[in-house]
């Protein structure tokens, strides 16, 4: 059962750990709601966050492609 959505006031509820382990409770679907949602608040105070990206070079070795067997 999903637990109705509450706010707490413990510092602890703020670390990166409970973040990870909350996203990690939401359903795809939710999660990529909050993708999303971010995105588009990201995308609309800097437009051009995408585009500019003059600075940005690949990492050799830090992607890993993965097939299903």
């Amino acid at each position: 059962m999903n637990e109705a959505p509450s706010i707490s006031n413990n510092r602890a509820d703020e670390s990166w750990e409970a973040k990870a382990l909350w996203f990690r409770s939401l359903s795809l679907e939710a999660r990529m709601a909050v993708f999303n949602d971010l995105t588009e608040l990201i995308l609309s105070q800097q437009p051009d966050a995408i585009r500019n990206k003059s600075h940005a070079e690949p990492v050799p070795g830090r992607i890993q492609v993965l097939a299903e067997a």
